[in-house]
């Protein structure tokens, strides 16, 4: 049976017995107990409107994206993904103003 669960979720089955195998973003921290084994790269892409000043480029610089609003997936759907995205945008030197 296939059960859809956020990551953290998935993990703690793992480590309890509950599922044999579950398909996660790279988690900050797994237990010693498991292992990860690199399955597949994926390009994180913004969608913009049609008129915003990054609309026409073909990769996104982040740090002119700095003002604008941010809609991210929740921690609790995703909390390495939503740890990611909030790590490019302080990398490109500001703190996502995060409105959803």
């Amino acid at each position: 049976m296939l059960e859809e669960m956020p990551s953290a979720r998935q993990i703690k089955a793992v480590d309890h017995g509950d599922v044999d195998l579950a398909f996660v973003r790279k988690p900050t921290v797994i237990n010693k107990n498991q292992v990860l084994s690199h399955f597949l790269s994926e390009p994180i892409v913004a969608v913009v409107a049609a008129d915003h000043p990054q609309a026409s480029s073909e990769q996104i610089n982040m740090r002119l994206l700095a003002g604008d609003d941010f809609v991210f997936t929740p921690e609790l759907l995703g909390e390495s993904y939503n740890q990611q995205l909030r790590s490019l945008c302080e990398q490109a030197g500001f703190v996502p103003r995060i409105v959803q």
